[in-house]
């Protein structure tokens, strides 16, 4: 017998720890945990993975803290267009809606339209006609609503209007207008789609994905979470996968779909096929600005390597990434700069990250209306120098409009 096992995700990307209270740390913690307690033990019941997935989703979207069902972010009108998706890998039947903005759980339609339809797909009045047939709730848009999505999309809308923020992204930009940070999401750096996979007893996998989109998207946009293929796909030969990040990219590279078809027919392993998808199997000259999980990073370092330069600049290369990825990152800059041969220039706020990479250290503060810095070799701190790379900081500062204010009012304060 299999041992049952059920993972999920609440989106991808990077915990601002500058932003996240213990407090508001052990919510999302709390949170996913008991979740994942609910599908495991649906599991340990002789549950099917099917029916795994599917209350954890449900529950996914029950928590404001994540965007699916109530918590969902706003589009550019102000409503909400919800998606959701899921996949039998015993028997590779599908089910998917997409923007509906009263079925109060989604993949609990998604479901029905699997089960009890001859499609796969409904969207927006006929999916909510479809739901409402099948006795799901129905629930005034206004239960979706939360303040702090309301106050994420105004935010969006008086900065960038013209920008669709990725899922819970825009919360970051509400906590920067306030004294406190109230969110530990980092803008462009975290995605809101939930999901889950699951194995049972009896080796059948399955998978669900559910989504409230992008804020202030276009209306009628439609990412990968609904999308068998991109945003979820389940096969028993295979795996079971569940998205979550930029759903245009997921789309164009059918991505849930690739992994399972390289373990399929390359014989990969899910580590190796996953890898690859994420990583490998991109087109970098027509896609560059829509790649995340490191990709991006990865880019613009071979990118930059490309022309042999002797100086690098880099700024906050590794902020969006997880722990396990940053450590992977910093790696691969630290082999390069030594096979390569030459200098780098780094910006961050991490000083651990720049202690592990850097040669020596400059610390830049914000003072008054000036900036002090100072020059600091690691293990060394206080201890102040001149040199060419604070030159090239004093000189990057100079030239940068947003900087040259700074500077005239007092060019003694920059060391």
């Amino acid at each position: 017998m299999i041992q049952p096992v059920i993972a999920i995700h609440g989106g991808a990307g990077a915990m601002s720890r500058a932003a996240m209270s213990a407090e508001k740390e052990q919510e999302y913690l709390q949170a996913l945990r008991t979740i994942v307690q609910a599908g495991q033990a649906v599991l340990a019941r002789g549950g099917s993975a099917l029916d795994a997935v599917t209350e954890a989703v449900r529950l996914l979207e029950d928590c404001p803290l994540f965007n699916a069902g109530h918590g969902a972010v706003l589009t550019s009108a102000g409503t909400h267009e919800l998606d959701a998706s899921i996949m039998d890998g015993a028997t590779l039947r599908s089910g998917a809606i997409a923007n509906v903005d009263c079925v109060r759980n989604p993949v609990l339609a998604a479901r029905k339209v699997m089960e009890n339809s001859k499609h796969v797909f409904f969207v927006g009045d006929g999916a909510v006609d479809f739901a409402r047939g099948e006795g799901l709730e129905i629930v005034d848009p206004s239960y979706f609503s939360t303040e702090a999505r309301r106050e994420q999309l105004l935010r969006v809308q008086r900065e960038n209007p013209e920008a669709a923020v990725l899922d819970h992204d825009g919360q970051a930009m509400v906590a920067r207008g306030q004294p406190a940070p109230a969110d530990p999401l980092d803008a462009d750096k975290k995605f809101g789609t939930v999901g889950a996979v699951a194995v049972d007893a009896q080796g059948n996998v399955a998978a669900a994905t559910s989504t409230g989109g992008i804020t202030n998207k276009q209306v009628g946009r439609i990412g990968d979470a609904p999308l068998i293929g991109a945003g979820c796909y389940a096969n028993n030969r295979t795996c079971a996968v569940s998205t979550t990040g930029t759903g245009e990219m997921f789309i164009r590279m059918v991505a849930a779909y690739d992994v399972s078809a390289l373990m399929e027919y390359q014989g990969a392993s899910l580590e190796a096929a996953a890898e690859r998808v994420a990583f490998d199997a991109v087109d970098l000259d027509k896609y560059p600005v829509e790649l995340s999980g490191g990709m991006r990073q990865r880019v613009a370092i071979a990118r930059a390597l490309a022309v042999e330069p002797d100086f690098v600049f880099f700024d906050e290369p590794f902020t969006a990434l997880d722990a396990a990825l940053k450590r992977r990152m910093q790696d691969l800059v630290i082999a390069a700069t030594r096979a390569a041969h030459f200098a780098g220039l780094f910006v961050t706020h991490d000083l651990l990250e720049a202690a592990r990479i850097a040669h020596r250290i400059v610390v830049l503060d914000l003072v008054g209306n000036g900036i002090a810095g100072e020059r600091l070799l690691p293990g060394q701190p206080g201890e102040r120098e001149d040199g060419e790379v604070f030159a090239m900081v004093q000189a990057f500062l100079k030239a940068d409009p947003l900087f040259r204010h700074i500077h005239d009012v007092d060019e003694r304060r920059v060391a």
